[in-house]
């Protein structure tokens, strides 16, 4: 096998690492948004159809980036439970004026 193949082939490798980091990451952050939008219809918390529309689960930084990961986790997320969700008020007015992060 040549250089210039094993060059290739571990490109592929972080490629398809990093596209499943992607999807990963995708899905967590689309299963959190829904079950906060849950939360704020419950609530009675009036939402506009094109509020909603707008929401990208790209959003990344709350995501640890830096490939160290600590999976020791409260025992009623073990039990198939969900993280609170934070209370709109606690958020300062510039929050969410970058959308990507």
């Amino acid at each position: 096998m040549s250089l210039h193949n094993v060059i290739n082939c571990s490109l592929t490798q972080q490629l398809s690492a990093l596209g499943l980091v992607v999807n990963v990451l995708v899905l967590w952050n689309t299963y959190y948004m829904n079950t906060a939008l849950n939360h704020l219809r419950l609530q009675g918390t009036p939402l506009k159809a094109e509020d909603i529309a707008r929401l990208s689960p790209l959003a990344y930084s709350h995501i640890n980036m830096l490939g160290r990961y600590h999976f020791n986790l409260p025992s009623e997320l073990l039990d198939g439970g969900m993280r609170p969700l934070r209370d709109l008020n606690d958020f300062p007015e510039t929050w969410g004026e970058n959308p990507c992060m």
